[in-house]
């Protein structure tokens, strides 16, 4: 299923990737190089997402809450359906 348009069901995608402990839970992760540096980078799936495709308004919110994985309104960790981000306060 698409994780950004889903499949019109509301059905959480569920994340078959690398994962990192992050409070108690698998969080899942991608890692990359950032151009000219050898050092690996690990980020959350979910801040990823909203990187590349929330709206900007969505984006300036969420930035400023901690670097941590955002909250799923499913409430399942290993879901990484853009609509199930959690606009919520940590």
């Amino acid at each position: 299923t698409d994780p950004i348009l889903g499949d019109g069901t509301d059905a959480c995608v569920h994340w078959h990737g690398d994962t990192k402990p992050e409070d108690g839970y698998d969080q899942p992760v991608v890692e990359f190089r950032k151009p000219g540096e050898d050092a690996v980078t690990t980020t959350f799936v979910s801040r990823v997402l909203v990187f590349f495709f929330a709206t900007d308004e969505s984006f300036e919110l969420l930035m400023s809450y901690p670097k941590t994985p955002f909250a799923r309104a499913c409430g399942r960790v290993d879901c990484v359906l853009l609509c199930h981000v959690s606009m919520d306060p940590p």
